[in-house]
């Protein structure tokens, strides 16, 4: 599988949408950062305890005192951020599990993560202005800046977040060191395009210690259901090479069979198929070995025809088809000269029309009909 989408870099229209989530989007979210001020009233208690009053008060003192933090190392357990992640493309939220589908992207699509967060209630009292908590950014995405402030539905600053050098970073302020209940979402949002990889893919997102997959599928911008080109730098005298790229738009097949259409003075010998990597462009990057195994994966009669099987009878893998074809001296004219060869192919499913390309390469002869 190809790594993940690729994305671009926030651009201003991003920047502004993040900053905006933060104080709007945000709090759609159900109300991202709900709080409970302590307030003196709720700080007077009962003289029989006041021992334990005069206790929370040191405890708070001495927190209070202390130099700003990564309060990771005060969790109990790395339990920072809620579960489960979410997700959104566009305005449709996704929910994320082990057995979930591959996500659909395409180029301009627009991708969101929210980091649901909170301070657990064992550090109500001891945090201070300029904490901080950290975790790195998903892979499979290109790094996007932004920042933008932690606010509640109250319009209350918490404090700011900043996504930067391949990691998110929250940074609390004083509010921190008399509130309880303080969580939120922060959203970390980019728009693709169709730089990087198509096809399979998975982004990779770092939480609370943990790593959670989540797998996508790339749809190129771009590509073709079939190209067909002379296989130009394996010539050899007497024999013309082929080669057939089909689905390089990865779309779904069902069935796919590829019929050849030779000419009379061609006829066929043998075919290898490779799957291949496309880009978000629906360009062939690269070939991936071994070759398909006949039978197994797919057949192909006496002229040619090829048909795919087994796991490749529904899919949306790219394939390479290279042709043989022995050139048959007895139907070049006796004369010699310029003789054009020209070669179809033709891909069709069950689900889709037939479509066709060819290719023309030309020979010269002798009268003696060598090459």
């Amino acid at each position: 599988a190809t790594e993940a989408p690729s994305s671009t870099s926030a651009s201003s229209q991003i920047e502004e949408q993040e900053t905006e989530e933060s104080t709007t989007s945000i709090e759609s979210e159900s109300s991202v950062t709900e709080t409970t001020q302590v307030t003196e009233e709720s700080q007077t208690v009962p003289s029989e305890t006041d021992s334990t009053s005069e206790e929370q008060a040191k405890t708070l003192v001495e927190a209070n005192n202390r130099e700003p933090q990564d309060i990771r190392p005060l969790l109990e357990e790395d339990d920072f951020f809620v579960l489960p992640i979410k997700i959104k493309l566009g305005d449709k939220e996704i929910v994320v599990s082990d057995d979930m589908k591959p996500i659909e992207l395409k180029k301009d699509d627009v991708f969101q993560i929210g980091y649901s967060w909170a301070i657990p209630e064992y550090l109500d009292g001891k945090l201070v202005a300029g904490d901080w908590y950290e975790e790195a950014l998903p892979s499979g995405l290109k790094k996007v800046n932004g920042q933008g402030e932690l606010i509640d539905e109250n319009k209350r600053v918490f404090g700011t977040y900043l996504f930067a050098d391949g990691k998110l970073r929250l940074e609390f302020n004083e509010l921190v060191e008399t509130e309880t209940g303080i969580h939120g979402v922060v959203w970390y949002a980019q728009i693709l395009t169709d730089e990087g990889d198509g096809g399979s893919g998975e982004i990779s997102i770092p939480i609370n210690g943990e790593t959670i997959k989540v797998p996508i599928f790339m749809q190129p911008n771009g590509g073709t259901s079939i190209s067909k080109a002379v296989k130009t730098d394996t010539q050899t005298p007497g024999v013309i090479d082929w080669e057939v790229s089909i689905n390089t738009n990865l779309q779904q097949l069902v069935k796919p069979k590829v019929t050849e259409t030779l000419p009379e003075t061609l006829r066929f010998s043998q075919v290898k198929i490779y799957r291949q990597t496309v880009n978000a462009k629906g360009v062939v990057t690269g070939q991936i070995e071994p070759a398909l195994v006949e039978g197994t994966d797919y057949t192909v009669d006496k002229n040619g025809n090829v048909e795919f099987i087994g796991e490749y009878q529904n899919t949306r893998e790219s394939f390479k088809l290279i042709y043989q074809t022995p050139i048959i001296d007895e139907k070049i004219p006796a004369e010699g000269g310029r003789v054009s060869f020209k070669n179809t192919a033709t891909l069709t499913t069950e689900t889709t029309s037939a479509v066709s390309d060819s290719a023309t390469t030309t020979r010269d002869y002798g009268k003696n009909k060598k090459k």
